[in-house]
């Protein structure tokens, strides 16, 4: 697709596509920074890397374990001590209690980690293959207490600060953006690609691997297309961005506040980057509010020939006539809509197909939209391809209104 025709008309348009925080917050985005609190969340079990919300999610549910654990023994000595307890002798009593005992947890270890290292794949400490189960475990979590400031230069939010110019840059009044992430060592998503498009012109503002500042378990490769290779060769000709600060200041030399950035859920992207920018557009998000309102619509338009078979329902057995059961249940006629028609069936069947490739990914809209195929390499993601995409489809959403 050629360049876009910059209008302010055109411009107004497409932030009326620019969705609060309430919606975007739903949608998984982060539209504050995080407080004392959220950044202490943060800190995570030294050896197996949980956070301290999943810490504490765990000892949660090991006490409704216990609890249950202790109602089932309690169980089983009332039956033992009962005068009419059989002993078992019809087998009932102590199967019941039998029972019980089956039902304990074969691994009660609130941690549970690997105490190797990966090595060609697999861990150095049992020999597994690195995406297998822990081998080792305890009763307790060892918490890796971090100061806020070393909390808040890992995990805090950074907003969009007034554009200056950075060798020659200018300030672009809207782009379209697409990250690829792996995962750190500690757990947590590190950014490892970055591409950005000037939305207008299709100019290609950053197109870079990002070195990650900390140590990385693995690369995503299969989804980010990216490999410890292709790291190590970008940073030994130095063309790679250092680090997510290094990659957030890069994009901030093309933007300022007012720019609008548009992807697709990106709001993955932003957590990456840990960046807050308030004029977003996101064409997932676009989509979701179509597919809803459809479902609400279907549902409506059941209730409603629910109710007029109903009310005909009513009349006919006031003239006396006979009902068949099938019709009672509103489910003859040309008025079906139930799960074998083309209501509410085919939305649950619609939902179903939403993970993956499904109706609201990337790859499906372009298709059904454009009629453009993507992401049909092998190697994982293109972030570029990707960013070009978004910024074709938003586009596309932008001159068919008739669609929505």
């Amino acid at each position: 697709m050629g360049p876009i025709l910059q209008t302010q008309q055109y411009l107004s348009h497409l932030l009326t596509f620019a969705e609060g925080d309430d919606t975007l917050e739903r949608h998984g985005h982060v539209t504050q920074h995080l407080t004392d609190e959220q950044l202490l969340l943060k800190q995570r079990c030294s050896r197996c890397n949980k956070t301290l919300v999943q810490m504490n999610k765990d000892e949660a549910r090991m006490e409704v374990k216990r609890k249950a654990l202790e109602r089932k023994k309690a169980a089983k000595e009332d039956v033992a001590t009962s005068p009419y307890s059989t002993s078992g002798t019809d087998g009932y009593s102590t199967a019941s209690a039998n029972k019980a005992e089956d039902e304990t947890p074969e691994n009660t270890y609130l941690c549970q980690f690997h105490p190797g290292t990966v090595v060609n794949k697999h861990w150095t400490c049992c020999s597994q293959h690195v995406a297998q189960k822990p081998c080792a475990g305890t009763y307790a979590h060892s918490l890796h207490r971090q100061s806020l400031h070393d909390l808040s230069s890992l995990y805090q939010f950074h907003t969009t600060p007034p554009f200056r110019p950075y060798r020659g840059s200018s300030m672009r009044a809207a782009v379209a953006l697409d990250c690829e992430m792996g995962t750190a060592e500690s757990g947590d998503v590190e950014l490892i690609r970055i591409s950005m498009v000037d939305y207008f012109t299709g100019e290609i503002l950053i197109n870079s691997l990002v070195q990650p500042s900390v140590r990385m378990a693995h690369l995503n490769t299969k989804y980010s297309g990216v490999t410890f290779a292709d790291l190590n060769n970008a940073r030994r000709a130095g063309k790679c961005l250092r680090g997510t600060d290094g990659a957030r200041r890069a994009v901030w030399s093309y933007i300022g506040p007012e720019t609008v950035v548009i992807g697709h859920g990106v709001g993955n992207d932003l957590r990456a980057l840990k960046w807050l920018h308030a004029n977003i557009v996101d064409s997932y998000v676009i989509e979701f509010k179509k597919v809803k309102m459809e479902e609400e619509e279907k549902k409506a338009r059941e209730e409603e020939e629910r109710k007029v078979q109903e009310e005909l329902n009513l009349v006919r057995e006031a003239a006396g006539l006979h009902i068949e059961e099938g019709e009672k249940n509103g489910k003859s006629g040309e008025g079906n809509h139930g799960e074998g028609g083309d209501g509410l069936g085919e939305l649950k069947e619609m939902k179903k197909k939403t993970k993956g490739s499904g109706r609201l990914s990337l790859k499906t809209m372009m298709k059904e939209c454009l009629n453009k195929e993507i992401q049909t390499g092998k190697r994982g993601h293109d972030s570029l391809e990707d960013a070009v995409a978004a910024r074709e489809l938003v586009h596309w959403l932008i001159t068919h209104p008739e669609r929505g």
